[in-house]
């Protein structure tokens, strides 16, 4: 049965694979450096979530929030990222853990809460998730 829990730092081996493979097959992100066990490791150890899929001990695939930007302006603003395993793509891990990134209550950063912008690379349709431009202007304006 494929459950999703918050990440531990035992993970942080299998959470490696999966980054590395995402970054490898450039279909995930844009980034080009393989990630250490050790590095995943330093930010699971950090305040902001980060999920694990994990079907009969194994981990499937993973989702995390980041800070959007160092900047000031962007204050409180997170972005998400979702990876899964090339093995378990296409079963519905990545929507799993998506929808249950998206019910972690928010986690309060001065006097505001975070807000996760949704965008996607090459399609994944998802009809259920509304990008949260609107929100995220709102957020910004103090509206």
């Amino acid at each position: 049965m494929l459950t999703v829990r918050p990440a531990a730092t035992g993970d942080a081996e299998a959470i490696a694979a999966i980054y590395n493979e995402g970054i490898e097959d450039r279909v995930a992100t844009f980034e080009t450096r393989l990630r250490t066990p050790a590095e995943i490791a330093e930010f699971l150890a950090g305040p902001l979530p980060c999920l694990v899929a994990v079907e009969e001990g194994v981990v499937l695939g993973f989702a995390r929030v980041t800070p959007y930007s160092d900047r000031c302006v962007y204050d409180g603003v997170g972005e998400h990222g979702v990876y899964v395993a090339r093995a378990a793509r296409g079963r519905g891990v990545g929507s799993l853990l998506l929808r249950a990134l998206c019910a972690v209550p928010p986690r309060s950063c001065a006097s505001h809460e975070w807000i996760i912008p949704a965008g996607m690379i090459r399609g994944n349709p998802l009809p259920w998730l509304r990008p949260a431009h609107t929100g995220l202007t709102r957020h910004l304006s103090g509206q």
